[in-house]
């Protein structure tokens, strides 16, 4: 991820939305290693039970 591009995203979402929590992003990959692959009872459920820790900056990788 490139960190300015982060950074200058957080900064103008701040300006323009308050204190709103930041967007969900979702991506698909053939790369491996960009996130924590999330096994069978790793996270809760599903992936919508895993939104909580992704909502408090935890990111997983679905197969």
């Amino acid at each position: 991820m490139d960190m300015e591009l982060r950074d200058k995203f957080i900064s103008l979402w701040k300006k323009y939305f308050n204190n709103s929590e930041l967007p969900l992003a979702f991506y698909y990959t053939d790369e491996e290693g960009r996130a924590e692959l999330a096994t069978s009872g790793s996270v809760s459920r599903c992936i919508i039970g895993a939104l909580s820790r992704v909502r408090k900056g935890h990111s997983f990788c679905f197969n």
